[in-house]
């Protein structure tokens, strides 16, 4: 068993394969919620690890007629052992023949590409990167736009050539990933054998991941105090996904 992942898949071992298959169900589910068909495009983005494993074949679901995927050797892995081990599970999934893992990410495969991903191993995107690319692709962020960091595009040459870049909005209605940021901490606790009674945490946060945490806190029974800068109208508000780059959340909780 990968310890929770695939970055060792071996089709042979049962944990494995329920693990992939439930991760496949996700995605499926995923792509029909949100009408996702990258048909007739080509996507650039990475063969990683973790979590991060699951993007390319994400788009190769979404029928891309093809995805090409840069992998590098990093602390998280040797470049040949995740390219050896992406292809026994795109083989394993039937999805091989329109993915291609290069080690190397060359001109002419971004040339390629109609939307490429800022994905760890395809960073940074600069100058030489940005005039590579053809004129109609696109850059889909794999984080909200406040995330946005300097080194990692050349906004200004994205700009000269017009190329758009799209950010993501993690709490959307259709998928609304951000609630999951308010179970991670309480696994978090779980994992750390940190029992729930009369404990006293502080939570400090400045974006919406900590009102999922807060209401995830007390549901699991916390005493809240809050503090004067304490917004907590997530209910009333339309969130627009920039909004609430003028909020900041600060929190402390008691545990009963």
């Amino acid at each position: 068993m990968s310890n929770g992942n695939l970055n060792f898949f071996d089709p042979n071992d049962y944990n494995d394969l329920n693990y992939l298959n439930t991760s496949k169900n996700i995605i499926l589910d995923s792509i029909k919620k949100i009408n996702l068909d990258l048909s007739n495009l080509v996507v650039l983005t990475e063969a990683a690890t973790g979590n991060w494993i699951f993007t390319p074949i994400i788009a190769a679901f979404a029928n891309a007629k093809k995805v090409i995927c840069i992998t590098k050797d990093s602390q998280f892995g040797k470049s040949k052992d995740i390219k050896f081990n992406f292809n026994k599970i795109t083989q394993f999934l039937k999805i091989n023949e329109n993915i291609q893992v290069y080690s190397h990410l060359e001109s002419k495969l971004i040339s390629e590409a109609d939307i490429i991903t800022n994905s760890g191993l395809v960073r940074p995107i600069n100058k030489k990167f940005i005039n590579s690319m053809k004129d109609t692709a696109v850059i889909s962020l794999m984080w909200e736009p406040w995330e946005f960091r300097p080194e990692d595009i050349d906004l200004y040459e994205c700009w000269k050539k017009q190329i758009p870049i799209l950010g993501v909005n993690e709490h959307n209605s259709i998928m609304n990933i951000m609630k999951y940021d308010g179970e991670a901490i309480i696994k978090i606790l779980n994992d750390a054998n940190l029992s729930l009674e009369n404990k006293k945490i502080i939570l400090v946060g400045e974006n919406l991941s900590a009102i999922y945490m807060y209401y995830s806190l007390k549901k699991a029974g916390a005493k809240i105090e809050e503090n004067d800068t304490l917004r907590l109208d997530l209910a009333q508000r339309d969130w627009d996904g920039q909004s609430f780059y003028h909020y900041q959340y600060n929190m402390i909780l008691e545990w009963i």
